[in-house]
């Protein structure tokens, strides 16, 4: 298995420059590149596995540089399908989820498959949340090293440039090889920022098309009115979510960048020996290319949060507004129980009094000659003396709390507290 993955790495076992590219990370591999293949990348392993965008550099008798970089690349269908199984299970919600279209607000998807235009029709994409690592280590003195690079988005083609690139440095600053791994690492650097500027693009794009409530907001009262608005209110919230997450994770990546480029940056200028001129303009060069990399990752970044602030200040409002509709709703809710307590109160003395006259004579209940006339008659006076309480239960009610303090000396509002505890409970709690 060892000699198959150095054959994959477009390498020879013998070589003095080696690259391993790992695009799955099965568990079976970790002990292989722990133990075997590259033994230094344990402290960049442990970040890779943990999730968590980190750089390091080690100096001594082996000079080891690693980084990990969190990134979100479309998701396929099978995918989709697992991660839709395992979103029905409860779970609190994790910055490492799936970013896909929320299926629980099925009028809001509604609202967006009607007012879309035919040429954007189309549901975005999923994205799910992707780590990848860089590893180079070499001798004390730079001329044996050793790169494995664990990324699903790399393709071959971007491996042999990259290996072609490398190998162009490492001739180059034959005599300086403490300054060409640094500017290798660089390489690689500037070919992951170049990936992760296309993937958070993609993304941001798709993701901020619902972010646009400025229509909605100007049309005064209208949306209180319009139920479209609040589909797209809770696709707005939707959407803030999950750039929210996606700024997150790409201000992790881009401040490991930075760092591993004011680190590097340092080793090169402090390395050993002097360069000639040649050397200089081609380190710039070097240097420049992957500023140029860095800086458009580093645009994303800034415009983002930018945007993010000022697309902020729609959260709240958003709340806000989404609470309000709530608070009607229930208002709406207690209305209609209300009337259906009246319509109930109507029923009571009709129904007391036709289950009264239901009972047969044998059992002498009602006169024998009460016919039709006094059962409408009962009735009309049932119902009198029932919506006459109804009315007037509050004053009822303090009536005989008062009349219960004056009878057993004790205050009103305690009596006809226990009063309501006897009647719940059916037992004395006085004495509680």
């Amino acid at each position: 298995m060892l000699v198959h993955a150095l054959y994959d790495s477009l390498v020879d076992q013998a070589v003095q420059h080696r690259f391993l590219t790992v695009r799955e990370q099965p568990e079976r591999l970790i002990p292989l590149l722990v133990y075997v293949i590259h033994p230094e990348s344990t402290a960049c392993l442990r970040n890779h596995i943990l999730h968590n965008p980190q750089f390091l550099c080690q100096k001594g008798n082996t000079w080891i540089a690693s980084i990990t970089l969190r990134s979100w690349l479309r998701s396929d269908k099978g995918a989709d399908a697992s991660a839709t199984k395992s979103m029905l299970v409860p779970k609190l919600p994790s910055d490492d989820d799936l970013i896909s279209f929320p299926e629980e607000p099925t009028h809001a998807k509604s609202w967006y498959e009607e007012n879309r235009n035919s040429n954007k029709n189309q549901m975005p994409d999923t994205f799910r949340r992707t780590i990848s690592s860089i590893i180079l280590s070499t001798n004390v003195f730079g001329d044996f090293s050793k790169c494995t690079i664990i990324s699903e988005d790399i393709s071959e083609d971007n491996l042999v440039t990259l290996v072609d690139a490398s190998r162009t440095v490492w001739q180059k600053f034959i005599h300086q090889p403490q300054t060409a791994r640094c500017l290798v690492f660089l390489l690689a650097l500037g070919m992951m920022c170049s990936k992760l500027h296309c993937q958070y693009t993609n993304a941001i794009d798709q993701l901020a098309s619902f972010v646009d409530f400025t229509t909605v907001f100007l049309s005064q009262e209208e949306w209180s009115e319009d139920h479209t608005s609040f589909r797209r209110f809770k696709l707005g919230l939707w959407s803030l979510d999950s750039l929210y997450r996606l700024q997150k994770s790409l201000k992790a990546s881009v401040d490991s960048l930075l760092e591993a480029k004011e680190e590097l940056m340092q080793q090169i200028n402090d390395g050993p020996g002097k360069r000639s001129e040649l050397l200089q303009r081609m380190c710039q060069e070097y240097l420049g290319e992957f500023e140029s990399n860095l800086l458009g990752l580093t645009r994303v970044n800034t415009e983002w949060e930018r945007k993010i602030e000022l697309h902020s200040r729609y959260n709240d409002a958003l709340s806000a507004v989404l609470g309000l509709r709530d608070s009607r709703a229930s208002l709406q809710q207690n209305s209609t129980i209300q009337k259906l307590t009246y319509l109930t109160i109507v029923y009571l003395p009709i129904g007391l009094m036709a289950a009264i006259f239901a009972i047969p004579n044998e059992q002498r209940v009602a006169f024998e000659g009460m016919g039709r006339g006094w059962f409408v008659g009962c009735i009309l006076l049932m119902s009198a003396a029932t919506y006459t309480l109804a009315i007037y239960i509050q004053n009822v009610l303090t009536f005989i709390s008062r009349l219960l303090g004056k009878i057993c000396g004790m205050s009103p509002r305690f009596v006809f507290g226990q009063v309501l505890l006897k009647g719940t409970f059916g037992k004395d709690t006085s004495g509680v």
